[in-house]
Order: C-alpha cells, then structure tokens, then sequence
C-alpha cells in the first residue's frame, strides 16, 4: 500500500518531537516573550499519514479502495505531493502554489487546507493563514493540529485572547500533551496572567520541555516566588541546548542580586526596636 507523508505545520503543530522554542525573557519595553521566527515555523512538524490505495486484503477484501482515498482525487494527491517536495526545498512560495491547487481540486482536503495555512504564516500572509486553518477547523474540529498552529498565529499578529481560546480547545483535545501545556501556559504569561493555573501548566510541561522554565520563571518572579524563579533559571541553564544564555544569565544575575538585597533589609533581634 502506498503512503503518503502529510506534515502539519504547527506543535501538535508537535510535532515531530520538537515544540516553538518562544522564549521569555524580561526585558524593558515588551511583555516577556520573542516572537517565531519563520525556521521556528516550517521546522516544527507533526508527521500524519494518508492510505492512498487498496487497502490490503488482511485489512479488507481485495480490491476495497479506503473511503479516505475516494474523497481525494489523485490530482489533489499529485499537487499535495508536489508541495512537499517544494517545502523540502524551502519553496514556501512554491509549495503553497500546489496546495491551493489541492485545494481547489479538493475542497474538503484537510491536511492541504492546514498546510497552506502554515505556508502562508511564512509568508507572512496572515489574513490568508487564518482562513485556511479556520476552513481546517470546520472540516475536522476533533484534530487538534489545526487549533495549535491558529494559536501560533494569533500569537504572531499580538491577538492574544484569540491564542488563548486556541490553545484551550488543543489541551481539550490532548489534556496530556506537554506541548499543550506549554502553549497555553506562555500564553497565559504572555497576557499578565501570572495564575496559578499558569505555574501549573508550565510546571507540568517543563520535565518535557526545558522553554517551559523561562515563562514559569516570569510568572514566579511576578508573583513574589523569587527562590523558585531562580531554582527554575539555573535548572533550565543545565540543559546543554540552552538557548540566549547570556540573556537568562543576566536574568539570572538580576533575580539572585535582588534575593539578596531583600535578605540583607530584613530587621534582625539585635536591631529591632522595642515599645
């Protein structure tokens, strides 16, 4: 039987075992976190496959075409294919050419629609991005992929309540998945959000995903938990693929100065005064 590869760009988007690496770092003038980058986009993929031919007679009778494959035109498949090839090529431009074909051809093609929608987030199309993955949403609202990578997107264009509603409906689908967590715990930090349902999110994500650390330090830091901001700063330091780390050393630098100043205010015995 012949397999097609289909990628879902997004965490879910997750991912092919990686997550968007958005990190959150204090900084004087913005809200703690970087925005994507376009290699962060089109290098977190989620491997899906598609039966496209007779489905084997241990699985059905000889010659049963899938159902799946009845509903999707080999056309469809050709231009689905040829927009792999492209993407591997990093032909964004391209690659979107043959899944708007896919597209037309097959307007209930789910992975093409959700594929075109990444593609456009690197082509920093963005009000396009967002129609595809709501068309994608509508096709299957059970696939948790598509909502992942319209929290992305949202987060992108700084439409921060529109991400959180996103990711909500991803930890719905995958109330296990650490990249779950993750996206909607950032998210959460990324609004001001410094909840307990945020340190729990992230907590729970960080064993898996090292980022985790940084937006729970921020919360932590914000909600007067100094010693566990650091405690979070130093283990995600310990991960050899630390990323920005004069960034989180500084950070780091700033937190334990400050514990220290606090320890060294704090009236003793011997100082204090009596009525």
């Amino acid at each position: 039987m012949r397999m097609y590869r289909i990628f879902l760009v997004g965490g879910a988007l997750v991912l092919c075992g990686s997550t968007l690496s958005a990190q959150f770092v204090p900084g004087r003038g913005h809200n703690g976190y970087d925005r994507f980058s376009q290699a962060q986009l089109s290098h977190s993929l989620l491997q899906f496959e598609l039966n496209t031919s007779v489905v084997p007679p241990a699985s059905a009778p000889a010659g049963t075409i899938d159902q799946r494959a009845l509903r999707i035109p080999a056309k469809a498949i050709k231009e689905f294919d040829r927009s792999m090839k492209a993407f591997d090529a990093g032909d964004f431009r391209g690659a979107a050419n043959h899944l708007e074909k896919a597209a037309k051809i097959a307007p209930d093609f789910v992975q093409a629609h959700n594929n075109l929608g990444s593609m456009y987030i690197n082509l920093k199309e963005y009000d396009r991005a967002v129609t595809e993955l709501q068309r994608t949403i509508a096709l299957r609202p059970n696939l948790e992929t598509p909502y992942h990578n319209l929290a992305m997107l949202m987060i992108l264009l700084d439409r921060l309540p529109e991400a959180e509603v996103a990711a909500r409906q991803v930890l719905e689908l995958q109330p296990q998945q650490s990249d779950a967590r993750f996206t909607l715990g950032r998210i959460l930090v990324m609004r001001k959000q410094y909840t307990t349902e945020a340190v729990r999110l992230l907590t729970d994500a960080s064993p898996e995903i090292p980022a985790a650390r940084l937006p729970l330090a921020n919360a932590l830091q914000h909600r007067g938990e100094t010693d566990r901001a650091i405690a979070e700063l130093r283990a995600y330091l310990q991960n050899p693929d630390t990323d920005k780390k004069d960034r989180i050393q500084a950070w780091l630098a700033q937190l334990t100065q400050q514990t220290r100043v606090r320890i060294e205010t704090i009236p003793t015995a011997d100082n204090s005064v009596t009525p």
